[in-house]
């Protein structure tokens, strides 16, 4: 599925103007045979016989697009939507080789991404930005499926890093606290209850 990149544009203006253009000159509507109502609508806007980009529906909603942004004829664009047909999260393929591993959400100025690292489809970890700064981190190391590593930043660089050393709780139990200049200030542990005490053995 090929696209031209000054023609994404067009099919991206909202899930009102895809659902309208069911009719409209290049756009191709399949339909469900049982209750009629469009399951997916492919884009040639050019009429040069490649599809640009396809929405699929469930029970006459927009739930997904798939676009190809650089014409290489992979998907390097996904869009997912809410049952309101608002737009929930966007996709990105980080080795534009047509494997989703990218997925982000906006609210405001802040930005979250759910990446998976290994690229199979499992997120390990997402990254909080805030007016496009990184703010904090949730990573998970051992792909158990449980967040065992923190990271808390200020002005860009790292200020508290949290490690749940069990490596099985998805809970923090060390942390570690920088100073403003990125050196290691102090190390103490947390226990279930979130009480956070002094150590004076670092890392052990």
């Amino acid at each position: 599925m090929a696209i031209h990149q000054h023609r994404i544009g067009i099919l991206l203006l909202g899930v009102t103007t895809i659902t309208a253009g069911c009719g409209s000159r290049g756009a191709y509507p399949t339909y469900d045979p049982d209750s009629r109502l469009v399951r997916r609508i492919d884009y040639d806007s050019d009429l040069d016989g490649l599809i640009e980009a396809r929405v699929y529906y469930r029970n006459g909603r927009p739930v997904r697009l798939e676009a190809d942004a650089n014409g290489d004829g992979l998907v390097d664009r996904w869009e997912f939507y809410t049952a309101s047909s608002a737009l929930d999260r966007l996709g990105t393929a980080s080795a534009r080789d047509g494997r989703l591993d990218t997925w982000a959400r906006t609210s405001g100025d802040d930005l979250q991404l759910d990446i998976s690292t290994r690229r199979d489809g499992l997120i390990d970890r997402r990254e909080f930005r805030r007016r496009g700064v990184l703010v904090r981190t949730e990573h998970d190391t051992n792909f158990d499926g449980l967040p065992d590593e923190w990271q808390r930043f200020e002005d860009g660089r790292l200020r508290e890093l949290d490690l749940d050393t069990t490596l099985s709780t998805g809970r923090a139990d060390r942390r570690l606290v920088y100073t403003s200049r990125g050196n290691l200030e102090r190390t103490e542990s947390v226990d279930a209850e979130g009480h956070v005490t002094p150590r004076t053995d670092g890392l052990r």
